[in-house]
């Protein structure tokens, strides 16, 4: 289940990466914008948070297990760059999909507080927001254990684990 704090969602917006109508839309209604899942996180465990975004009319989204200000990273969809990393933000990365989707990662370590949230913010580094209406897109949000993402993994809001990944070659 997802917690909605200062927003709205609208599923089944837009188009996703995947080319399916089953993105969501995202609506700021308050000053701390942000919508978050609560999976089973470890403390000191090392963590790969991910999702896809657009931008609607937000350019600033941030990604992050706990408090932004311990595991927080920002992320300026008009621009496609990173922006600030809080200290327990080991890294993190942004990567174009074509169609002004963004596929954003942070790896943290885990926080005592299991909430793993997107947030939207007026600025690189903030957590709020002085405008409603403002709206982002994001679809396949995913956590994983682990200092690296994986290939998304459809998992319809359940726990999955992911196959062995193997390679072939033919000899001629």
């Amino acid at each position: 289940s997802w917690t909605k704090n200062s927003v709205t969602l609208s599923s089944y917006f837009v188009v996703s990466p995947n080319g399916e109508q089953n993105a969501s839309e995202l609506t700021t209604s308050g000053t701390t914008p942000y919508i978050g899942h609560t999976p089973t996180i470890i403390q000191g465990n090392t963590y790969t948070l991910g999702c896809f975004v657009k931008k609607g009319t937000s350019r600033w989204v941030r990604l992050t297990n706990g408090s932004s200000s311990v595991t927080g990273a920002w992320f300026d969809l008009e621009n496609g760059v990173v922006g600030s990393r809080s200290a327990s933000s080991l890294s993190s990365s942004i990567e174009s999909y074509g169609d002004n989707w963004y596929k954003i990662q942070n790896t943290v370590i885990g926080q005592t507080n299991n909430n793993t949230l997107l947030g939207l913010s007026d600025a690189d580094g903030g957590t709020t927001t002085t405008q409603t209406g403002n709206t982002v897109y994001f679809w396949g949000f995913q956590v994983e254990e682990g200092s690296y993402a994986t290939s998304y993994i459809p998992t319809r809001g359940q726990s999955a684990t992911r196959a062995k990944d193997t390679a072939s070659i033919d000899l001629i």
